[in-house]
C-alpha cells in the first residue's frame, strides 16, 4: 500500500502568517497556481488514474486544492485530515500568538492544547486513526492520495519515521508538495520521499 500526501496550496492564512486560520480559509492567488501545477505532479505518479483512492480534508483550502490538482477524481471528505484546531489562536498572526503564549513553542509539549482548541497529541491520534482505517479497509496494494495540511502530514511522518511528538514539527512540507509513505508491515510504514514539488521534475 502507498499513501501519497499532498499539502494544500498557499492559503490566505499562510500568506498572512496566521497560526492556522479557519476551516473557511481559501487559497490565495499563488496557492491556486500551485494547485494547478500540482496536477502535473500527480499525473507523473499516475495519481489521476482510476485505481487511486482519494481523500481530502474538510477545510476549504484543501478541498479547493483537490479540485484544481485532480479535477477528474472523486474525493472522500474526511475531517480527520483537517488542520489543527487552534481555537482562539487560529486567526492570530504568529508573532502575536508567540507574545501572548510564549511557553507554547519554547517549552513545547504535545499534550498542551491551543486555547479553546486541540493539542497536537489530539491531532496525532485522529490522523493516525485515519491511517489505520485506510490500512485495515483497503486492499494491500491500494494507492491512496490524501490532500491535507502541514500538521496532519507532519504527524503521519513522525509516526512513520518513529520520531517522538516531543520534537514536533520535524517535517514541514512545502505548499502543494507531495510526500509518499509505503507500508512495510502491519502498522509499519516508511517514508519514501518528502516535500516533492513539480519544479523538481523540470
Amino acid at each position: 500500500m502507498e499513501i501519497y500526501l499532498l499539502r494544500h496550496g498557499c492559503s490566505m492564512a499562510n500568506a498572512s502568517n496566521l497560526v492556522t486560520g479557519s476551516k473557511e480559509d481559501i487559497l490565495c492567488p499563488e496557492g491556486r497556481e500551485q494547485a494547478r501545477a500540482a496536477s502535473r505532479l500527480l499525473h507523473c505518479f499516475a495519481l489521476d488514474a482510476d485505481d487511486t483512492t482519494c481523500f481530502v480534508s474538510d477545510w476549504k483550502r484543501a478541498r479547493e486544492t483537490a479540485a484544481l490538482a485532480a479535477p477528474t477524481q472523486s474525493f472522500c471528505v474526511d475531517s480527520r485530515l483537517g488542520e489543527t484546531d487552534a481555537g482562539a489562536a487560529a486567526e492570530m498572526d504568529l508573532d502575536t500568538f508567540n507574545r501572548a503564549y510564549p511557553a507554547f513553542w519554547l517549552s513545547f509539549t504535545a499534550d498542551r492544547a491551543y486555547p479553546g482548541g486541540e493539542s497536537h497529541a489530539d491531532l496525532y491520534a485522529r490522523v493516525l486513526n485515519w491511517r489505520d482505517e485506510v490500512e485495515n479497509t483497503l486492499t494491500p496494494g491500494a494507492k491512496v492520495l490524501a490532500v491535507t495540511h502541514a500538521g496532519p502530514l507532519c504527524c503521519l511522518l513522525h509516526a512513520a519515521c518513529k520520531v517522538d511528538m516531543a520534537h514536533f514539527p520535524m517535517f514541514l512540507a512545502a505548499n502543494a508538495s507531495l510526500s509518499k509513505l509505503e507500508r512495510v508491515g502491519a502498522g509499519s510504514w516508511r517514508l519514501a520521499f518528502f516535500s516533492f514539488s513539480y519544479e523538481m521534475l523540470v
